[in-house]
């Protein structure tokens, strides 16, 4: 159960829940795809010998895109786990936004106190969906 659910008040009811967009992810999902590109290259044009240069390179090119995979991966589980500790909810009587998860923070402003919104999104934003 989240923290918004666990503390609504009586009568109130979540109206909407926003989430991040799956954005976040494309600069670790870009690396280790960097890196899967990197070791099929290597696999497809860079020769298997049985020693020599060509092999201590072959090595050591697959190395690299091993850590870019890794990398990639690694960033991306580290933006899901950071996500997954902040919550955002409009209810029916407040806006609610928690954040942390050692350091917790939660802002709450009653909907009688909120007088404007302010939507700022990129043209890529606006192409995919997103913006503050």
């Amino acid at each position: 159960m989240s923290y918004v659910e666990k503390n609504l008040a009586p009568g109130e009811e979540i109206l909407l829940q926003a989430r991040y967009h799956w954005i976040r992810f494309v600069p670790g999902g870009s690396v280790a795809v960097l890196g899967a590109a990197l070791a099929a290259a290597v696999g497809l044009l860079v020769p298997a010998g049985t020693g020599g240069a060509e092999s201590s390179l072959r090595s050591a090119l697959f190395v690299v895109a091993a850590i870019l995979f890794l990398a990639g991966i690694l960033a991306m589980a580290w933006r899901a786990l950071v996500d997954s500790f902040d919550e955002f909810a409009i209810t029916s009587f407040r806006v609610i936004r928690k954040s942390g998860f050692v350091t917790r923070s939660v802002r709450q402003f009653p909907l009688e106190k909120v007088q404007d919104v302010n939507v700022r999104s990129t043209l890529g934003g606006r192409w995919l969906s997103y913006g503050d």
